[in-house]
């Protein structure tokens, strides 16, 4: 299989990177779990069992979940940041293949609270859930994880809003973050950037699904954009997707649904405000940017001193080339680009050409600095 490699936009001649065709997944077991009421349900091995601690987040005790995976006393330590309205067993595929492929090393993927195996804030979650909270989420367990030692090398790679997680950590220098993978996301977002987002999740926080086929077909409609899936990452995602409510006998999203609270009152503002109104939404759009996200991020991304890799999702409305370009320009040679085929936003990093993708970018990277 070979993928197109564009290190450098102005590059006429693309590098054609050769990749070896491998599985990730097919060691993955399986397990019966039987609900009430039903009958008993095949789910992959979504994972190691979650490692949790409880910490006050918005002076509140909140649980925080996270799975590890190959030397937990490795020095080199690789962190994966889930994406929005996602979690970290997005990242299980990759990190099985990272540990057999990157000698000695040790991968932390957390549940950003609200999402997964984290707990959910019990009062006013629409305000609590912002990139303030993740960052010191985040904060917290690196100096749980005792991840602020000099020895440790550490790498984050994060995809869309973990993406953006990253570039915030890696510019504080409050760690020794030695380099960034970037999925399909930049330091800013434009209006119609913020609109597509919050068309996408308009209506999450009301879906419930009877069975898995209803989860399945509503994860390849919804996230079209993570690219060509057989059929055995297509369960993975749709089982990691949901969970199951006892209550109503069905499956719900996987995440607390004031998370994309505060992405719905901006797709109703934006869609019903008339044009006399359109200062009052500027406003509205700059509170927005200011609570949920702290964009831009552009004096952040070049204040970066570390190798960065951008990738971006051939068709990704999110990540635009013109974005993609102004990265490059003002990273001072320190980012590199791979335009990923057929994918949207965001690639899934499960497919083995995108895994060997990021493998061979941290042996070159890693190669290059000793």
């Amino acid at each position: 299989m070979k993928l197109i490699s564009l290190t450098n936009h102005s590059t006429s001649q693309p590098k054609v990177i050769q990749m070896q065709p491998c599985d990730s997944m097919a060691s993955a077991g399986l397990r019966k779990i039987c609900f009430k009421g039903q009958d008993p349900v095949d789910l992959l091995d979504l994972g190691p069992t979650p490692k949790t601690m409880t910490q006050i987040l918005c002076h509140e005790p909140v649980q925080l979940a996270w799975r590890e995976y190959g030397n937990p006393n490795s020095n080199h330590v690789m962190i994966c940041l889930h994406g929005f309205t996602r979690n970290s067993l997005d990242f299980d595929p990759l990190a099985r293949y990272l540990v057999q492929h990157q000698p000695d090393c040790r991968i932390i993927c957390p549940d950003i609270v609200g999402r997964g195996q984290s707990g959910r804030f019990t009062t006013n979650g629409v305000i609590k859930y912002n990139f303030l909270t993740y960052d010191e989420q985040l904060t917290k367990l690196f100096d749980h994880l005792h991840l602020k030692a000099p020895q440790k090398d550490l790498t984050i790679i994060g995809t869309s809003m973990g993406g953006i997680l990253g570039l915030q950590m890696a510019a504080l220098h409050r760690f020794p973050i030695k380099r960034l993978i970037m999925n399909d996301v930049g330091p800013s977002m434009s209006d119609d950037m913020l609109n597509e987002l919050a068309e996408m999740m308009a209506g999450d926080d009301k879906l419930s699904f009877k069975d898995m086929e209803a989860v399945k077909q509503y994860i390849t409609k919804r996230f079209g954009g993570f690219g060509a899936l057989d059929e055995t990452q297509l369960d993975h995602i749709a089982k990691s997707t949901v969970r199951y409510d006892p209550e109503s006998a069905t499956y719900k999203l996987n995440y607390d649904p004031e998370v994309t609270a505060l992405f719905r009152q901006y797709l109703s503002m934006t869609k019903y405000t008339l044009p006399f109104f359109k200062p009052y939404l500027d406003l509205s759009t700059d509170f927005f940017m200011k609570t949920w996200g702290s964009l831009p991020l552009w004096a952040e991304w070049q204040s970066l001193r570390i190798p960065v890799l951008i990738l971006r999702g051939e068709h990704s409305p999110i990540l635009t080339a013109n974005t993609v370009d102004r990265m490059l320009q003002s990273s001072g040679g320190r980012a590199s680009c791979i335009t990923i085929p057929n994918c949207g936003h965001a690639p899934s990093l499960m497919t083995t050409d995108q895994e060997e993708l990021v493998s061979h970018w941290l042996d070159q990277t890693i190669h290059q600095e000793n």
